[in-house]
């Protein structure tokens, strides 16, 4: 096996001189840790290959400090060595960005799997070190991707298409859900292209009727209509030798798509009311959150357009897909909202952590930031906690239990029942009632009127019924 350089953090000093004599007895280079401070300032100032981190920490809990070592080295895998082997918190450090899990007390033979797993090179990694060594483009430099956030496998596919397609003058479609940072990925093309000294234009074509859009995107002479009362330049005018950003570019009516196209094609449009044909040195970037093949394919969207436009397609992947990436998104949205804010939250609590990556979040990252932003805004500092969250279940309620009418034999039995689970929820979530109704797959005002009708108290073990 080849030699690794180890990154030890734990604060525990015999498992950090057991691990660091055994390992560097085997060829490892290993360096130790036992504070967040030590660690972050180790990966600062010497590379590593590996990290084996403690899952509790003195100053910090070991998943947070897991989302800070993503965001200083993200391709560098991490092993988490916990006491509490159950299998939830392997799958919420899997979750996060973790590459392998290790209870304590461990057995030295299985950190030594772990490491040969993490550290051996496979016919794919030729003239690579270890599986973290990506190539150059994997994640491009900053700043062009400064706004971005995300070290999943999804996003780095979607780093290497821009990084690839932002030095061409080529047309490109993004698509993905609301809220997936499509208006971020047409910000990086331009950025990282040689029209990046010209200006980025946007444009939102479904905020507008179409004999406005038209106007907005081609400019009108003095007289054109009522309330033109001088010439106005459009946004193909005003992006002239930049990039003119056209978000959902699927609401558009086919007499606009015509002109579009004609734009495109030649390159050349009049402003509304005018008669001298003017040209276009504008790169288009498009958007939409909707399958633009299929309404081609329902005659509602033109298919040569379509052509036109999807000359690069770019797919942005929901965040339910990448949650590893929640992680490094939440560290990066509390930063931001700190300075908004005027708060110093240091992150969020494991309990909230654990809803976070759960939930499936059908408003993508947008929703992400809007509700951390609610939480910093009503919840205490310095960490978020779950109860701040104000999540519910975004999927149909299933009910948790069938409930027979209320005065027969099978309904007192079925009651008694589901008034024991409600109870037994309550007490494994020491009687948090948003928790409690994550756990039983129910809405929280739903848990809140069954508990009533229960008569079980809100905040303290009930009275036992007689």
């Amino acid at each position: 096996m080849l030699s690794a350089r180890i990154l030890v953090v734990d604060d525990d000093l015999g498992i950090r001189e057991t691990l660091e004599g055994v390992l560097t007895d085997e060829g490892h280079r290993v360096r130790t840790a036992s504070t967040r401070v030590e660690a972050l300032g180790l990966l600062c100032s010497h590379p590593v290959d590996l990290v084996l981190l403690d899952l509790r920490m003195p100053d910090v809990t070991g998943f947070d400090l897991l989302c800070e070592i993503r965001s200083a080295v993200p391709e560098t895998p991490i092993v988490m060595l916990t006491a509490y082997g159950t299998i939830k918190t392997a799958v919420d450090a899997i979750k996060l960005g973790a590459s392998d899990f290790v209870t304590k007390p461990f057995n030295l033979d299985e950190v030594r799997r772990v490491i040969r797993s993490c550290c051996q090179p496979t016919d794919s990694d030729a003239g690579r070190r270890l599986h973290g060594a990506r190539g150059p483009h994997t994640i491009p430099p900053k700043p062009v991707f400064t706004k971005m956030v995300g070290a999943s496998e999804a996003m780095r596919q979607v780093y290497d298409i821009v990084f690839r397609v932002a030095a061409h003058d080529v047309t490109v479609l993004i698509t993905g859900e609301s809220g997936t940072g499509k208006e971020l990925v047409a910000e990086a093309i331009h950025h990282n292209s040689h029209r990046s000294e010209g200006p980025l234009v946007k444009l939102n074509c479904a905020a507008l009727p179409e004999t406005l859009l038209e106007s907005e995107l081609f400019g009108h002479e003095k007289g054109a209509f009522t309330g033109a009362g001088e010439q106005r330049a459009g946004r193909f005018e005003l992006a002239e030798r930049g990039t003119l950003f056209l978000d959902e570019i699927s609401s558009t009516s086919p007499s606009m798509q015509a002109k579009l196209l004609r734009v495109l094609q030649e390159g050349e449009f009049e402003r509304v009311g005018g008669k001298h044909v003017l040209h276009a040195n504008a790169r288009i970037v498009a958007a939409t959150n909707r399958d633009l093949k299929d309404l081609v394919e329902r005659g509602l969207f033109r298919e040569d357009l379509y052509y036109r436009l999807n000359v690069v397609p770019i797919e942005l992947p929901p965040l339910r897909e990448r949650k590893s990436d929640i992680c490094l998104l939440v560290q990066h949205f509390i930063g931001e909202l700190n300075a908004a804010f005027g708060k110093s939250f240091a992150g969020v609590s494991e309990d909230a952590m654990g809803i976070l990556v759960d939930y499936l979040w059908p408003g993508n990252v947008r929703e992400l930031r809007n509700v951390l932003a609610k939480a910093m805004l009503l919840g205490d500092e310095p960490y978020i906690q779950a109860v701040d969250l104000l999540l519910e279940p975004p999927a149909a309620e299933p009910p948790m239990a069938h409930v027979p009418p209320a005065g027969s034999a099978e309904g007192s039995q079925a009651s008694l029942s589901e008034r024991d689970a409600i109870i037994q929820a309550l007490q494994e979530c020491r009687w948090n009632q948003s928790l409690a109704a994550r756990k039983l797959g129910i809405h929280r005002n739903t848990l809140r009127m069954r508990m009533e009708r229960f008569g079980v108290a809100g905040s303290r073990p009930p009275v036992g019924r007689g």
